[in-house]
């Protein structure tokens, strides 16, 4: 899993103790099976608040929104084989960069 898109609110609302949850833990079963079928789990590139926070408020607005989401994923694309893996196993942090 490389990109994941959150529409219920900002980064702090996916936080410990956020209204809508960490998450690593959210994503973690998703992370904990694909590594159990042997696949290697990248960090995912989070996109919050796509709902909430691409309403534009002027005109242009949502274009320059869409348009440094589309460079910060590319710029992620660009380095994917630097990426950090994902500890999906029962002996690390659940999604947590392995050590």
């Amino acid at each position: 899993m490389l990109s994941v898109t959150c529409g219920g609110g900002p980064s702090e609302t996916f936080q410990y103790n956020g209204r809508n949850g960490d998450i690593d833990l959210l994503l973690w079963p998703l992370d904990f099976s694909l590594s159990h079928v042997g696949m290697t789990v990248l960090k995912p590139e989070v996109l919050y608040g796509v709902q909430t926070e691409m309403r534009p408020s002027a005109s242009g607005e949502l274009a320059e929104v869409v348009d440094a989401n589309t460079q910060q994923f590319r710029r992620r694309l660009q380095s994917i084989a630097a990426s950090p893996v994902v500890c999906a196993s029962t002996a690390g942090t659940p999604g947590k960069p392995a050590a």
